[in-house]
């Protein structure tokens, strides 16, 4: 790791928590950045830094997350960029940055179905918290050599949590929302890439969500038993109410869209969370009278979220949202093509 990886970490760190409360230790890095600079720098190129607990927070919806010291999501970032290019991560993982994303893997599988038949999509039960952390710091292992950078990945996988003074060790699974998960994921699963990349069939994954196409049903058995496999020997399971499998011509849900012959929709789940957003979002702006502008602006991100990155494949866009408003009833009826 070196400085240069520090300095870039720090801009996203700075970015990525502009909005918190004054009282967040950010702000005490950013106040002392050239002293706390240094001080991570000798403690990295000493082999002596030491990853703190986790911190549990609840938030105001109900739910609760873990989130690392500033210092230590510096250093998470700084080593996720450092590592990155040493892991040799399939093009067909395509949520690691540089392998296309999201919309990638969709105009992937819009430009590769109408060659196959058959179609599997699953995802992985529970990826993040099933995850073996000993064999993924043995898949580590195979390319990276050096101890004083394993020694500090196995600190963020074999993490700590602290509420309200007491601390409980964290032996299986990953953390979430650390710059080092997706890298985690995406190496966790590199033997199904590479088990199922050079096959007969057509192969993504965009971190555990998984699908195959295939001409024959031969081939389609073929490349669940090797999938089958596989999850098996990383003690991972098929989540059972997100597996389906079928004709491509009846249509299948992948990322967010509804795949069918020569034509790609918006997946029924996709409205259904924009419906429900835009009715919280009516029901938090009742008394404000720019209402309407704060509506009509989430519209028009989501359309713009909707068509972005596949502006070369037309997408049949229908977006209904009724009754957001219990007596009056609010309508949006727009049905277009988005090229």
């Amino acid at each position: 790791m070196e400085a240069q990886h520090i300095d870039t970490a720090y801009l996203w760190l700075c970015h990525r928590r502009q909005h918190y409360p004054d009282n967040a230790d950010i702000w005490h890095l950013r106040f002392h950045w050239q002293s706390e600079r240094e001080r991570i720098l000798d403690a990295l190129r000493q082999s002596s830094y030491r990853v703190s607990p986790l911190q549990c927070i609840h938030r105001a919806d109900g739910t609760v997350i873990h989130l690392w010291s500033a210092a230590d999501a510096l250093v998470a970032k700084a080593l996720a960029l450092a590592i990155r290019p040493h892991l040799g991560i399939s093009k067909r993982c395509t949520h690691i940055k540089g392998n296309g994303g999201l919309k990638g893997a969709v105009r992937a599988v819009e430009r590769n179905s109408t060659w196959f038949r058959f179609v599997i999509r699953t995802d992985v039960k529970a990826y993040y918290e099933s995850i073996d952390q000993s064999l993924l710091l043995t898949q580590l292992s195979a390319h990276i050599n050096d101890r004083w950078t394993l020694n500090l990945l196995s600190q963020f996988i074999g993490r700590t949590v602290e509420h309200g003074g007491l601390y409980r060790d964290i032996r299986r699974g990953i953390g979430r929302g650390s710059p080092l998960s997706p890298l985690f994921g995406a190496v966790y699963l590199q033997e199904l890439d590479a088990a199922l990349e050079p096959r007969d069939v057509f192969y993504v994954r965009y971190m555990d969500d998984i699908l195959v196409m295939a001409r024959t049903r031969w081939q389609l058995r073929r490349a669940i038993a090797v999938l089958n496999g596989v999850l098996g020997r990383l003690k991972l399971s098929k989540h059972p109410d997100k597996t389906s499998i079928g004709y491509i011509a009846r249509g299948f849900d992948f990322l967010g869209y509804r795949f069918s012959r020569n034509r790609l929709q918006l997946a029924r789940k996709t409205l259904d969370n924009m419906r429900s957003t835009l009715s919280r979002l009516y029901e938090q702006k009742k008394a404000d009278p720019q209402r309407s502008a704060y509506l009509g602006a989430y519209l028009r991100r989501w359309r713009g979220w909707a068509r972005g990155g596949l502006c070369e494949i037309s997408v049949d866009l229908a977006v209904r949202a009724r009754s957001c408003e219990p007596k009056k009833g609010l309508l949006w009826n727009n049905r277009r093509s988005i090229a």
